[in-house]
């Protein structure tokens, strides 16, 4: 059926009498929603109704919708507040938009009132106060109830696999999971029927797989389901076991119990570390928690010296080996000297006699990878004294930064002798010295 076909039929204008009976007794002076079945071309009509000040009442049509409707439905004279879900227009005026922190959560027009749009799923609670009309015609054996949900959703599951009707008798709604088990295992279906004086309210479709699959009761399942979930959730925050096939409700149950959950994070990250096997029971959970705690911390610690120092020693090696690369721009002129920086700690020195960074902010990285490199500028009659500092970037070919004492800014002649070891550098670059 087409959109526009539920649109135009005029008798779908008026209010069934079975509508104004139910609103006349259910005074409410909120918004309240009541579903009507209309056999006449099998549509679900939703009103919407209050009860004002003085007894009076208003009420209007605004969802239509069917099953043979492609996942849609039309509504009318209903706007989106964002912080309060829908909202109804009983009469023909503008809906005022209200704003929040720069934000206007809804702006209807009074050119809007009574236009019908679609929309996929509005998503209110509504009773359906006329089920016994499904029975005069195409979905007579459907059955629906209350309690299986959506009244058009329910439908069209059901045109799709009649499976749906069981469910439907036994108050269930269904879900596509337990449909496909349903159709696949006789014995399964034989087993909601066993239960079908269960309150499903209180299940969900994992809930009764699981129990059918461990033959367990409804209860149990829930039970163990419920604090597997909360077992998931906890060990989230464990980053070592992340991708890994572990017992997460045994680690959850063992930390619970001894009151770990801190230390057990870092108990873990120091098997990962170590290379022990997470699969081996007494490694995940020992006996004596502390103390292998303790064991494992200290030998992760010393484990991670070791490489912090290893990599310390490889990157010292490069950094000297990038050096020697670098000398060949130092330079004896004048007043001045340019020194290539001949060690990590030249650097570090640097920047703690004139207070800047030089030695802080991976410069000697940048020196290694070819980035840029780290020259000191100094005076000729007392080269061992840090003076000016300066970076000259390779990609750009010229000085990136020059600073004094405080990162202030050198003397003007400074900068000139500068300038004119920079184009020394440029030279020696392209190949021209």
């Amino acid at each position: 059926m087409r959109v526009e076909e539920l649109k135009c039929d005029a008798n779908f204008m008026t209010i069934p009498v079975g509508v104004y009976d139910y609103v006349s007794a259910h005074k409410f002076n909120q918004t309240q929603y009541v579903g009507w079945w209309s056999n006449c071309g099998n549509v679900l009509r939703i009103f919407a109704y209050k009860w004002k000040k003085m007894e009076k009442l208003v009420i209007r049509e605004v969802i239509r919708s069917t099953p043979d409707m492609d996942s849609g439905l039309v509504y009318r004279d209903m706007y989106l507040t964002g912080m309060c879900g829908w909202k109804v227009m009983y009469e023909r005026k503008a809906a005022k938009s209200q704003n929040w922190y720069g934000y206007v959560y809804y702006d209807v027009s009074e050119e809007d009132f009574g236009h019908w749009e679609w929309y996929p799923k509005i998503g209110i609670t509504y009773p359906v106060i006329n089920p016994e009309a499904l029975k005069d015609g195409e979905f007579e054996y459907c059955g629906w109830e209350p309690s299986c949900g959506d009244l058009v959703e329910y439908l069209r599951m059901w045109k799709e696999n009649p499976t749906v009707e069981y469910f439907g008798k036994m108050g269930l709604k269904p879900s596509k999971s337990l449909l496909t088990k349903a159709k696949k295992d006789k014995q399964f279906v034989r087993f909601l029927w066993e239960h079908k004086e269960t309150d499903w309210r209180y299940y969900g479709p994992q809930d009764i797989a699981y129990a059918y699959e461990k033959h367990v009761t409804l209860e149990e399942a829930r039970d163990f389901l419920e604090e597997k979930h909360q077992a998931d959730y906890f060990c989230r925050k464990f980053y070592a076991i992340r991708g890994l096939k572990i017992d997460r409700l045994k680690i959850y149950h063992y930390c619970k119990e001894n009151g770990i959950e801190r230390a057990y994070g870092d108990y873990l990250s120091a098997l990962v570390g170590l290379g022990y096997d997470l699969n081996d029971t007494k490694n995940l959970f020992p006996k004596n928690f502390r103390r292998m705690h303790d064991m494992r911390i200290n030998e992760w610690d010393a484990e991670k010296a070791k490489k912090e120092k290893k990599a310390r020693e490889k990157f010292n090696r490069d950094f000297r080996k990038a050096s020697k690369k670098y000398q060949e721009y130092e330079l004896k002129d004048g007043a001045y000297c340019i020194l290539i920086p001949g060690s990590v700690k030249d650097l570090v020195t640097e920047g703690e006699k004139l207070d800047h960074c030089v030695g802080k902010m991976g410069y000697d990285a940048k020196m290694v990878n070819g980035v840029s490199f780290i020259a000191f500028l100094r005076c000729n009659n007392n080269p061992g004294r840090p003076y000016v500092t300066i970076e000259f970037g390779m990609k750009e070919k010229r000085i990136l930064q020059i600073y004094g004492k405080h990162d202030s800014k050198p003397k003007q002649e400074v900068i000139d002798w500068a300038k004119d070891w920079e184009r020394m550098v440029k030279d020696k670059m392209k190949g021209v010295v």
